[in-house]
């Protein structure tokens, strides 16, 4: 049992410098956004928004410049997992919900399921100003892709309680 202590504390600092190293730094933001922007491949987009959506979460005013772009990659780009990425990261950096709601909103009518659900889950991060969204959360539960109505269950909810 003296032995299991010293290697539990070890592995717990491991997992933890581990999930650190994995959070791009601030230095990083000009670069992710040029690689949102700009890369040929979707899996890059698509980690560079995720790298934002990291950062945005640990300091919103790291990734103010992002927020453009992300929209952007969520309305315009041609890749699935691009667009789900830029609504997960709209979630997680909670910019000003005037610019993120209707852009959120407008994704919950993508006809991917991805795009959809991830939008569905970005919006209670918004609190009572995702409200706006109701509407289309409401038509969206009434989905066959039970994932997809759940979702947006799940976000009607979330988004109700922040009133």
């Amino acid at each position: 049992m003296k032995t299991m202590l010293p290697c539990i504390l070890i592995l717990s600092c491991v997992g933890l410098a581990t999930s650190q190293a994995q959070i791009p730094k601030k230095s990083d933001v000009p670069r992710l956004i040029r690689e949102l922007r700009q890369a040929a491949s979707s899996q890059v987009r698509a980690s560079a928004a995720e790298g934002l959506g990291a950062l945005g979460e640990v300091k919103t005013a790291y990734v103010k410049d992002a927020i453009k772009p992300l929209v952007d990659a969520l309305k315009e780009d041609r890749h699935t997992d691009v667009r789900a990425a830029a609504a997960t990261a709209l979630g997680k950096i909670r910019p000003d919900p005037k610019i993120a709601v209707p852009a959120l909103t407008d994704a919950l009518k993508d006809k991917s399921p991805g795009v959809k659900i991830a939008a569905a889950a970005a919006l209670p991060a918004l609190g009572a100003e995702a409200m706006a969204a109701l509407p289309v959360l409401k038509e969206m539960a009434n989905e066959k892709n039970k994932k997809v109505s759940q979702a947006a269950k799940d976000a009607m909810r979330l988004v109700e309680s922040a009133k």
